[in-house]
């Protein structure tokens, strides 16, 4: 009996040891804060370490946000004539954009006809006869500069192939190819310093982004083409010869960040949202295609929290859309997203712990180098505190 009550007793005392080793292990953080580095990053000093009950901490606050003063605006449309009212008052909205840029900004303005492969404007600049492709506004009066857009918009050349002037996404990623991208950079637009805001205007989906992939199989959601000429232009421009998709809002969105690295890219669609706008007659659907590449832009973008619009086509306010999309295409929002462990302390990289405004986020290690790297989309926002933690080795 004593035996038992001995082996009791070494067994509550194991148990009450482990408990208290167990209160002074990763759980416990160091309260103190180390001094302010010269790149912005504060490290706690070496010493700390997870075997007495504490940890390593750096931190780091996002710059705030600065301004862009150059500025391309490129409008990709839908040039069917149907959208004749509406791209004549997208013309007059320009005004709207301007206002908002700063009194020094360098803006760029030009028009892109949504084509498809068989037409030589495709992934070129468009401009009606001796008209400048790219319109610099500020050499021209407001009047002027208008006078040129509504030219372009109002009278673009049509699209007589399967295309039929409604492959936005396929004449933009045409754009991005070598010969038609040095083109373009030729003419002034592109610039390798320049933010670029693209507006797309349509009323129906793009050609590019099959809806019945996604289930939209009726009406207000899909509509098919007169003639079939829609999923002939899919097989021909959209997908490869084995039926792979080519042409696809990730695709759009990479190539556009591959050719103007680290620029600023907002987006707005002007497309229909709401059913009861849409005629219930033709061709015209909800604009999926445009609205998921506006979306898909917006969700990863490594420039700021806000880069998209998106605004129905039927309400008109096209002056108000341009007018948000200038304060956001001039605003930039330069996040960082590797962070430096300076100092000597060697952190654990297994008990990494990274936060921004509080909220953990993904992070992954480069031990080589030190370095923390964090998504773009969750670097929080100018002036979010970015907090690092971990043991010590």
């Amino acid at each position: 009996m004593k035996t038992k009550k001995k082996n009791l007793y070494y067994l509550v005392t194991f148990a009450a040891l482990v408990s208290a080793l167990g209160t002074t292990g990763c759980g416990k953080t160091v309260s103190a804060i180390g001094k302010l580095t010269g790149d912005g990053a504060i490290d706690v000093p070496k010493g700390d370490s997870c075997e007495t009950g504490e940890r390593s901490r750096w931190r780091w606050l996002q710059p705030p946000v600065t301004t862009n003063k150059s500025v391309d605006l490129l409008f990709v449309v839908d040039t069917s004539l149907s959208l004749i009212t509406q791209r004549k008052a997208l013309s007059k909205s320009i005004s709207h954009f301007l206002s908002t840029l700063p009194a020094d900004a360098d803006p760029r303005v030009a028009v892109m006809l949504g084509h498809g492969g068989s037409s030589k404007w495709s992934g070129r600049l468009y401009s009606r006869k001796d008209d400048p492709r790219v319109i610099n506004p500020k050499a021209l009066s407001v009047e002027k500069a208008e006078k040129y857009l509504e030219d372009s918009l109002t009278c673009p050349a049509l699209d007589f192939g399967y295309g039929n002037g409604e492959m936005l996404m396929y004449s933009l990623m045409q754009s991005l190819d070598d010969s038609k991208f040095a083109e373009i950079r030729s003419q002034g637009f592109y610039r390798p310093d320049a933010s670029l805001a693209v507006v797309f205007l349509t009323d129906e989906n793009d050609t590019c982004f099959d809806p019945l992939l996604y289930g939209y199989t009726k009406a207000p959601d899909y509509r098919p083409s007169f003639f079939g000429l829609e999923k002939e232009a899919y097989k021909r421009y959209c997908v490869d010869a084995k039926g792979s998709l080519q042409v696809s809002t990730t695709a759009v969105i990479s190539a556009l960040r591959n050719r103007l690295p680290g620029k600023p890219i907002t987006m707005a669609g002007i497309v229909h949202l709401d059913p009861s706008g849409i005629f219930k007659y033709g061709e015209e659907a909800i604009g999926h295609g445009i609205i998921e590449l506006v979306q898909e832009n917006s969700a990863g973008n490594p420039t700021g929290p806000t880069s998209s619009l998106l605004m129905d086509l039927v309400s008109g306010d096209f002056g108000t859309t341009l007018q948000q999309l200038g304060s956001m295409v001039s605003t930039k929002f330069s996040l960082m997203t590797s962070f430096p462990l300076v100092g000597d302390t060697e952190p654990d990289s297994n008990t990494l712990l990274v936060t921004v405004d509080g909220k953990e986020v993904s992070s992954t290690y480069d031990a080589a180098t030190r370095t923390i790297n964090i998504p773009g989309a969750e670097a929080g926002f100018p002036g979010s505190q970015v907090d690092v933690s971990a043991c010590s080795l």
